[in-house]
């Protein structure tokens, strides 16, 4: 399950995932937030994937670029800082989802242990 919450005092969309989450949730999470005419067009988020099982494979991230391009062009700029436990697999590909969404200009990926470190990354872009 994905659940988006935004902070308007902090300026930053919360998003947290548990559970096992699929490639479709996450697909339609990225179409939600494009189509958003709420949200700051200089758009800060932090998303809380350390309770989560992430049903997604280094083969579904051509996709998820995709997806990224098509519903996010809204937005001047996108700053996503992703928190992650320490299961491997998920870190391996939250690794290399940092290298290859470096293609889309308007949108910066960055993965942390802490929210503490999240907020000070984001708080740069503010």
């Amino acid at each position: 399950m994905i659940t988006n919450t935004f902070n308007q005092e902090e300026g930053i969309l919360y998003s947290i995932r548990s559970g096992k989450v699929t490639l479709d949730e996450f697909m339609q999470t990225v179409e939600e937030i494009g189509s958003s005419t709420q949200l700051p067009r200089r758009l800060l988020t932090i998303t809380d994937a350390s309770n989560s099982d992430l049903d997604i494979g280094m083969d579904d991230l051509p996709i998820i670029l995709e997806q990224l391009q098509k519903h996010l062009p809204n937005y001047e700029s996108i700053h996503d800082a992703v928190i992650h436990n320490d299961a491997p697999t998920d870190v391996a590909i939250g690794i290399f989802f940092e290298k290859v969404s470096s293609v889309i200009p308007n949108y910066k990926f960055k993965i942390f242990t802490t929210i503490e470190a999240a907020k000070h990354w984001l708080l740069t872009f503010k």
